[in-house]
């Protein structure tokens, strides 16, 4: 695995998440007709996390492609928009609100 930094977070929480990873799908094949009723609390460690994973992996593609700083921010913030879309489609929930809230 290509480590950029020093920084091992991500190689520390990975067992974390692949944990709750099968709990989730346990829960989902055992209980497949019933939501798993996470309260909206959940979402923004949901986001913060996926939005993570993202752009670890957005970092490593930029590096590889040569992008400038500028291409970068831009990818970045036009990545940003489309998961606040996303979730505000699929959910009905703005998460620049629950952030605003904590």
């Amino acid at each position: 695995m290509e480590t950029l930094f020093e920084n091992q977070i991500g190689e520390k929480i990975t067992p974390i998440l692949e944990e709750l990873e099968m709990t989730i799908l346990e829960n989902q094949i055992n209980l497949p007709n019933l939501p798993p009723n996470y309260p909206t609390e959940a979402l923004p460690a949901a986001c913060v996390i996926l939005s993570s994973v993202i752009m670890d992996k957005m970092w490593i593609l930029q590096k590889n492609e040569k992008m400038t700083d500028k291409n970068r921010l831009e990818m970045a913030q036009y990545v940003g928009t489309e998961l606040r879309k996303l979730i505000k489609v699929a959910t009905g929930i703005d998460t620049h609100k629950i952030f605003k809230n904590e």
